[in-house]
């Protein structure tokens, strides 16, 4: 129970196989209430995270379905404004939303695709920021780890957009991290490499060479890392866990990597 008592806010949580749902549930087995965020424009996605929450636990009681569009602002916080009147607190956030325009070469992209990449990675992470240390720096205290990526600390080819965000993400870490710790707030990020998730799935479409079948990819990619495989979800959320963690209190603007080895230079 590393977590029990504590008020844990998780955005871009609904998808039963993003690190987000897995950290929601992570958290959850920990003894936290869990606020499972997402972005829903419709009565579909909104379902679809009730959906979610219910999953991981079905009296909601304990994981609490939320719909905020990181990218605004006043959704962002409207949200958090609740959570503190309903709660009292915020001891732990944690920036899982994000997006990948996928594979493109850096001057084919479009200015719609460049400015998505940084609104939501980027924006929508420094929005959520914004709202949660206020209420941290009057209760002296509390944790934020931001979802990067090894993309954010080397240079992918036809990845730009969505490399150049991460490494906004670190540099955002790093910088709040420098100016609250006096305020006992520890900023954190995570630099996942391959992920088996959704996103990481639509990797292998944007990374197949021709000729290569879905599998003959996969492995491809696997290979690329000492352990020759794909990291589960779960794992990325451990990590997370305990970067927030009373275990890692000494741990303040690192961004950790957790690739299976994937920047070993094998």
């Amino acid at each position: 129970m590393r977590h029990k008592g504590h008020i844990v806010v998780v955005t871009g949580a609904s998808r039963d196989r993003g690190i987000g749902y897995a950290t929601c549930t992570k958290f959850n087995r920990e003894g936290a209430l869990v606020v499972l965020t997402d972005f829903a424009e419709t009565e579909v996605a909104r379902n679809h995270i009730e959906n979610a929450a219910k999953s991981i636990d079905s009296t909601k009681k304990t994981v609490v379905p939320k719909s905020m569009d990181v990218t605004d602002i006043e959704s962002v916080s409207s949200l958090f404004e609740s959570i503190l009147n309903d709660y009292g607190r915020v001891d732990i956030v944690v920036n899982n939303a994000g997006t990948d325009i996928g594979a493109k070469p850096f001057h084919e992209l479009t200015d719609e695709e460049w400015e998505k990449s940084f609104n939501v990675n980027v924006r929508g992470c420094a929005n959520v920021c914004r709202a949660a240390l206020p209420i941290m720096i009057e209760q002296h205290g509390g944790c934020i780890v931001n979802n990067a990526s090894l993309a954010g600390l080397r240079g992918y080819a036809n990845q730009s957009a969505y490399s150049s965000s991460k490494f906004a993400v670190v540099g955002l870490t790093k910088s709040l991290a420098c100016e609250y710790g006096k305020h006992n707030i520890r900023v954190n990020s995570v630099c996942p490499g391959l992920v088996w998730t959704n996103m990481g799935e639509q990797a292998i479409h944007d990374l197949q060479l021709p000729g290569e079948t879905h599998d003959e990819t996969k492995l491809r990619l696997a290979n690329t890392n000492a352990t020759a495989r794909w990291a589960d979800p779960n794992e990325i959320a451990s990590v997370i866990s305990f970067l927030a963690s009373k275990e890692a209190s000494y741990i303040n603007g690192a961004a950790m990597e957790v690739t299976g080895g994937c920047s070993l230079g094998l």
